[in-house]
């Protein structure tokens, strides 16, 4: 956030007081982002949502009347199409990896669980005999807290995911030659 304050709020911005910059000075600030910066839609996205919160912080303490952010158009993000591998493909991967983490690439294989979650998983969260795996945890990294387990990131990501049999024979395989230490494991 510091970084992107730095590079492309302070110098639109800084020399102007809140009330002066209009809805109109909003809407070209953000198209700049994208056309000028060169920024993704996603970064400017998040680059503006940190100003809005600054303008709705005025607005709230009453340093001026209204949000020039308010009406803002945003850039449209691409959706990206997502091509899973093909079964040959997770094969030779689950092959030539470390036998360690062949379980980790088949269980993403079949349940399609983002990378994050799949590191964060336990034994308590995987269930051979119902063919179930609940995500209730996951892995980030940030610089500044470096590797932590947290929550998902929205009530949504909470779920429980079936496991196809070749998932479970694969965690069984694993869980054989990689025993874990207890359900915190």
């Amino acid at each position: 956030m510091a970084q992107h304050l730095r590079c492309y709020v302070y110098p639109a911005w800084e020399k102007r007081a809140l009330g002066a910059i209009k809805p109109g000075d909003v809407q070209s600030w953000v198209t700049s982002l994208t056309t000028t910066h060169g920024l993704a839609a996603s970064t400017s996205r998040t680059v503006f949502n940190t100003v809005n919160a600054v303008f709705r912080a005025a607005v709230r303490d009453r340093m001026i009347p209204h949000n020039p952010c308010a009406e803002a158009k945003l850039p449209s993000i691409p959706r990206k199409k997502i091509v899973p591998l093909a079964v040959e493909q997770v094969q030779t991967l689950s092959e030539e990896i470390p036998a360690r983490y062949k379980g980790l690439v088949l269980l993403g294989a079949a349940t399609g669980l983002r990378p994050g979650e799949l590191f964060g998983l336990q034994l308590r969260h995987v269930d051979l005999l119902h063919a179930t795996v609940s995500v209730e945890q996951q892995i980030q990294q940030t610089a500044k807290h470096g590797v932590y387990v947290c929550p998902p990131q929205t009530a949504r990501s909470h779920r429980t995911v079936p496991l196809p049999r070749m998932a479970v024979d694969a965690m069984k395989a694993h869980l054989r030659d990689f025993p874990a230490d207890g359900p915190g494991g």
